[in-house]
Protein backbone atom coordinates (compact mmCIF):
# COMPACT_ATOMS: atom_id res chain seq x y z
CA UNK A 1 0.00 0.00 0.00
CA UNK A 2 1.61 3.39 -0.95
CA UNK A 3 1.60 6.79 1.23
CA UNK A 4 -1.15 8.26 -0.19
CA UNK A 5 -3.66 5.06 -0.43
CA UNK A 6 -2.97 4.75 3.20
CA UNK A 7 -3.05 8.25 3.88
CA UNK A 8 -5.99 9.05 1.79
CA UNK A 9 -8.33 6.09 2.82
CA UNK A 10 -9.31 7.17 6.64
CA UNK A 11 -8.58 10.56 5.64
CA UNK A 12 -11.73 10.35 3.02
CA UNK A 13 -13.90 8.48 6.19
CA UNK A 14 -13.25 11.12 8.74
CA UNK A 15 -13.73 13.84 7.06
CA UNK A 16 -17.07 12.61 5.72
CA UNK A 17 -18.05 12.06 8.83
CA UNK A 18 -18.16 15.51 10.00
CA UNK A 19 -19.11 17.20 7.03
CA UNK A 20 -22.48 15.93 6.37
CA UNK A 21 -24.49 19.66 7.29
CA UNK A 22 -22.63 21.00 4.78
CA UNK A 23 -24.02 21.65 1.37
CA UNK A 24 -22.60 19.20 -1.00
CA UNK A 25 -20.76 21.33 -2.92
CA UNK A 26 -19.32 23.19 -0.04
CA UNK A 27 -18.43 19.62 1.76
CA UNK A 28 -17.22 18.42 -1.42
CA UNK A 29 -14.98 21.75 -1.98
CA UNK A 30 -13.60 20.86 1.63
CA UNK A 31 -12.63 16.95 1.45
CA UNK A 32 -11.04 17.71 -1.55
CA UNK A 33 -8.83 20.47 -0.20
CA UNK A 34 -7.93 18.77 3.00
CA UNK A 35 -7.39 15.43 1.00
CA UNK A 36 -4.85 17.16 -1.72
CA UNK A 37 -3.48 19.19 1.37
CA UNK A 38 -2.66 15.50 2.74
CA UNK A 39 -1.40 13.87 -0.18
CA UNK A 40 0.76 17.10 -1.43
CA UNK A 41 2.71 16.47 2.50
CA UNK A 42 2.37 12.69 1.78
CA UNK A 43 4.41 12.77 -1.43
CA UNK A 44 7.42 15.02 0.02
CA UNK A 45 7.95 12.96 3.08
CA UNK A 46 11.36 11.10 2.96
CA UNK A 47 9.98 8.77 5.91
CA UNK A 48 7.28 7.66 8.21
CA UNK A 49 8.41 9.90 10.81
CA UNK A 50 8.59 13.13 8.78
CA UNK A 51 5.22 11.94 7.53
CA UNK A 52 3.92 11.99 10.93
CA UNK A 53 5.29 15.08 12.43
CA UNK A 54 4.26 16.83 8.71
CA UNK A 55 0.63 16.15 8.60
CA UNK A 56 -0.20 16.04 12.13
CA UNK A 57 -1.46 20.28 12.08
CA UNK A 58 -3.27 19.62 8.87
CA UNK A 59 -4.94 16.57 10.04
CA UNK A 60 -5.60 18.54 13.66
CA UNK A 61 -7.37 21.76 11.30
CA UNK A 62 -9.69 19.21 9.52
CA UNK A 63 -10.54 16.72 11.86
CA UNK A 64 -12.03 16.82 15.41
CA UNK A 65 -10.07 14.70 17.36
CA UNK A 66 -11.83 15.67 20.74
CA UNK A 67 -15.00 14.92 19.12
CA UNK A 68 -14.31 11.30 17.88
CA UNK A 69 -12.54 10.51 21.02
CA UNK A 70 -15.54 11.11 22.89
CA UNK A 71 -17.72 8.99 20.53
CA UNK A 72 -15.17 6.01 20.51
CA UNK A 73 -15.50 6.12 24.59
CA UNK A 74 -19.01 6.46 24.24
CA UNK A 75 -21.54 7.02 27.02
CA UNK A 76 -18.23 7.08 29.63
CA UNK A 77 -17.46 10.42 28.19
CA UNK A 78 -19.47 12.25 30.28
CA UNK A 79 -17.88 10.84 33.82
CA UNK A 80 -14.77 11.50 33.05
CA UNK A 81 -13.21 14.58 34.35
CA UNK A 82 -11.36 17.20 32.70
CA UNK A 83 -8.03 15.50 33.05
CA UNK A 84 -9.50 12.36 31.61
CA UNK A 85 -10.49 13.73 28.76
CA UNK A 86 -7.27 16.15 27.97
CA UNK A 87 -5.27 12.61 28.56
CA UNK A 88 -7.90 10.79 25.81
CA UNK A 89 -7.57 13.33 23.53
CA UNK A 90 -3.26 13.12 23.31
CA UNK A 91 -4.32 9.71 22.87
CA UNK A 92 -6.36 9.78 20.01
CA UNK A 93 -4.26 12.15 18.29
CA UNK A 94 -0.57 9.80 19.04
CA UNK A 95 -2.59 6.94 17.15
CA UNK A 96 -1.60 9.41 14.08
CA UNK A 97 1.91 8.71 14.78
CA UNK A 98 1.63 4.78 13.70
Amino acid sequence: MTKRTFLAAPLLALLTAGLHAAPADEAMSRLRGAVNEVLGIATKASSKSTLAVSVTPVLRKHISFETMTRRAVGPGWNSFKPDEKAKARTVGVQFIDY
